[in-house]
């Protein structure tokens, strides 16, 4: 299979490569202890996360997939 946001092989079954994977693992990881520590919505933290300077492309590219 290929990833669904940028067309990698995926290991088997796998919507994702290995680097929007693990991107997209860590996106949802980082939402629940956000939630913990404020009121957030999935929105709002989906765009607060993409703002951030630190914030790489394979997360980038997850959120913008997420948000289509």
């Amino acid at each position: 299979m290929e990833c669904i946001v940028c067309g990698k092989e995926t290991e088997e079954e796998k919507k994702y490569c290995k680097y929007h994977g693990e991107a997209h693992s860590k996106l949802y990881e980082t939402y629940e202890r956000w939630r913990e520590a404020r009121p957030i919505s999935w929105k709002e933290y989906l765009d607060e996360v993409y703002e951030r300077d630190e914030t790489g492309k394979w997360v980038r590219e997850i959120i913008d997939h997420i948000m289509q």
